[in-house]
């Protein structure tokens, strides 16, 4: 596998404000070397991956005890937020995957439209440049990118070459 594979995901709610009425609700809260605490509308967003939140991204909406939690893209080969080797039953795999020093850095930038924030952080195989961007004219929407590029052309097991391949025709038009 040569090049770079990108993730994207969207959550929130949209709302059609003007981000001036808005910017307000959109900010930082906290920005630290290796954390950082947002809010976007009824929602906060933390990160603190040398905690005992591990390397979880926590998405809490403001009057609730619970939320979400992310890692961008998660499993044996990812764990992109993720600050070191991992621990407990969900490690159990038979091979060693993470080293101690997965996190390389995070910048967090407030612009005039957005909040971005950017994670990098390598494994033995690719490299990876993770970004949770918050809208100030939507406030609860966030989106998050990861792109990770290989190390080098090969595949986690066997052939890199595809088993099966078939040719897909267009579909055909659709009418009313």
């Amino acid at each position: 596998m040569r090049g770079r594979m990108l993730v994207s995901a969207l959550i929130g709610a949209a709302v059609g404000l003007t981000a001036a009425a808005h910017a307000d609700m959109v900010r930082f809260i906290d920005m630290q070397e290796k954390t950082f605490s947002l809010q976007t509308g009824d929602y906060t967003v933390t990160y603190a991956p040398f905690s005992d939140q591990g390397g979880w991204i926590h998405i809490l909406r403001s009057g609730t005890k619970n939320g979400i939690a992310t890692k961008l893209a998660n499993g044996q080969h990812l764990d992109v937020t993720d600050a070191g080797a991992g621990e407990g039953p969900i490690y159990g795999w038979d091979e060693p995957r993470k080293d101690n020093e997965m996190f390389r850095s995070l910048t967090c930038e407030d612009r005039a439209d957005t909040l971005e924030v950017r994670i990098a952080s390598e494994r033995r195989w690719a490299t990876f440049d993770s970004r949770l961007t918050a809208y100030r004219a939507y406030p609860g929407l966030l989106r998050w990118t990861v792109t990770a590029t290989a190390k080098e052309d090969k595949a986690f097991g066997g052939k890199s070459s595809p088993v099966y391949t078939r040719a897909i025709r267009p579909a055909p038009p659709c009418t009313p």
